[in-house]
């Protein structure tokens, strides 16, 4: 009896693996999401439990706005797709999200329940999917225009910080840019103002201090010095501004709101702040030339302050990249070592660059070059466990890419990154967001037009393993095929010989260790290369060779 139960319990486990692996190892092979009805806008994807991921999207259907948020697994099974608001017509549903530093998220957007004014709502999910703030919600301010301005940050203690354009504060207190402090139960702590007057949703932006306190940037147009600044500030986890100490002048706003870190009568575009905890914020900004400057070009200028809001580098800032001729968004993020790294556009290609804490650039004025401006442009960054940058963007072919840049500047894949999806003539993937667990497997997911002649769109995904395998992220490494690829000896000591008719000029090299980090990658090794293992260190390592059409991945030991 018991081995009979035994054998069940093991036919079980493979058919169940077989039944809910929802992610094959070919571009074709992606898992759909939504099947509602609608298009599907605004989406988000972010870590969960058991090295899971949390989904978020809005659906449209006809002129009304419905928000979900899904929870899928590991393997990309769908444990649950459930409506977290719907909205009347007329409104729009554009959420913010934040883990909540235990299982669960905390989600703010903007509706109009009432159907006459946009208000902005948030809560706090667990891992069900269910609101422990009410089902009412908690109603955090007001915004006449529909996006409302809302970013939100972790606040380090399982609550938030929220910031919007408050359209309707109470008297005596200007329309512009608040900050509100949420508990972890949901209670407001504590409101204040960031930035006066009406903004742009690009106009400003903020992160978390480290200490539960709040860093903003914003740009400025100087009302009686008639010039451009960029300002910034920090609160304290109670609101209370730690700089600059101002004191402002509602009457007539004469006094600039923060400190002022650049004034020009150049403009300041796509103000960002990332934290860096080894000493302070990142501000990072396009200088776009003025009518007084015309044959100037688009930089990216950067500072780095000291907690206390000093300079750490010239207070003038120093130039990041080579000259630019566009300013798309910045996207950023700060690694462990403290170091920054952002996209930029050349006329070519997209790039990515490092900057150190020193201000120094070890990747040269130009960084690294990844995608071609025809491929696609970037829409996501996520970091893994050892300080590789993971990049997805969708590109000419209708479909999505991701690449991986490591922390020296080697592009782990090949530089034509990994196609995730493969698409007919008629269908569209776009806007891809990434995300990485605990095991630093990625997610991918990203909107598909089936049909671009009409409106319906759907939600898809895809899991990637830290190898750079499409599909199922728990499966075991694919081991190298004898019949397509010879790798000998193994083990190994001082040489290790490849040989196979299928490589070309094309295949690519990639020898990693154990914790992901790169000892050898090489491009165009052709159909016979010998590679000197003499150097490498006793113990077990990843060998993963790319071809034009087929991944292969194996174990080699060095003795």
């Amino acid at each position: 009896m018991n081995k009979v139960l035994i054998l069940l319990l093991l036919l079980i486990h493979v058919i169940g693996n077989n039944l809910w692996a929802q992610w094959g190892n070919t571009p074709n092979d992606n898992a759909q999401l939504s099947t509602v009805e609608g298009v599907k806008i605004n989406t988000q994807a972010f870590p969960g439990p058991d090295n899971g991921w949390y989904i978020s999207y809005t659906n449209l259907v006809v002129n009304n706005q419905i928000l979900h948020l899904a929870r899928i697994d590991s393997i990309g099974q769908i444990l649950w797709d459930k409506v977290i608001q719907e909205d009347t017509p007329a409104g729009r549903l554009n959420a913010a999200i934040v883990p909540d530093g235990e299982e669960g998220l905390i989600i703010a957007w903007t509706d109009r329940r009432d159907q006459s004014t946009a208000f902005i709502y948030a809560n706090r999910f667990d891992a069900n999917g269910d609101k422990m703030w009410g089902d009412s919600d908690v109603r955090v301010g007001q915004s006449r225009i529909e996006e409302g301005c809302t970013k939100i940050i972790s606040d380090d203690n399982n609550g938030a910080i929220i910031t919007l354009f408050d359209d309707d504060p109470p008297v005596g207190e200007f329309r512009g840019i608040y900050a509100y402090h949420l508990r972890a139960n949901g209670q407001v702590s504590w409101r204040t103002y960031l930035f006066p007057g009406s903004f742009d949703c690009q106009g400003y932006d903020i992160d978390i201090d480290g200490e539960g306190g709040l860093l903003s940037i914003t740009r400025y147009l100087h009302p009686l010095e008639q010039e451009n600044q960029v300002r910034s500030m920090r609160l304290d986890s109670n609101g209370v501004k730690i700089w600059p100490d101002e004191t402002f002048d509602f009457a007539t706003l004469s006094q600039p709101i923060g400190m002022k870190v650049q004034s020009s009568t150049r403009s300041y575009t796509y103000p960002r702040i990332f934290f860096n905890p080894k000493v302070g914020p990142y501000l990072l900004y396009f200088e776009v030339p003025g009518l007084l400057f015309p044959d100037e070009v688009i930089k990216h200028r950067g500072h780095l302050m000291n907690m206390d809001g000093t300079h750490a580098w010239d207070p003038n800032g120093i130039t990041l990249n080579q000259p630019s001729p566009l300013s798309p968004d910045i996207m950023g993020i700060v690694d462990t070592a403290g170091s920054l790294y952002f996209n930029y556009h050349t006329d070519s290609d997209f790039e990515l660059q490092k900057v150190m804490l020193d201000g120094t650039l070890p990747w040269g004025i130009g960084g690294v070059a990844y995608s071609s401006a025809s491929q696609g442009a970037p829409d996501n960054l996520s970091l893994t466990s050892c300080n590789d940058i993971i990049i997805c963007y969708d590109g000419i072919e209708n479909i999505v890419y991701t690449t991986r840049i490591s922390a020296d500047g080697e592009l782990v894949y090949t530089p034509a990154g990994i196609p995730a999806s493969a698409n007919a003539v008629s269908a569209q993937d776009f806007d891809p967001v990434s995300v990485i667990n605990s095991a630093d497997q990625v997610l991918l997911v990203w909107t598909r037009d089936e049909n671009v002649s009409d409106v319906t769109m759907d939600i898809y995904t895809q899991g990637i393993s830290k190898e750079g395998l499409l599909g199922n992220t728990l499966s075991a490494t694919r081991q190298l095929s004898p019949q397509k690829l010879s790798v000998y000896p193994n083990p190994v000591k001082n040489s290790l010989q490849f040989l196979a008719d299928q490589l070309t000029e094309q295949s690519h090299l990639l020898v990693q260790d154990l914790n992901g980090r790169t000892l050898f990658s090489h491009s165009n090794i052709g159909s016979s290369f010998q590679l000197n293992t003499s150097s490498w260190p006793s113990g077990v390592y990843i060998l993963r060779v790319q071809t034009e059409e087929e991944i292969y991945v194996g174990k080699v030991v060095k003795e």
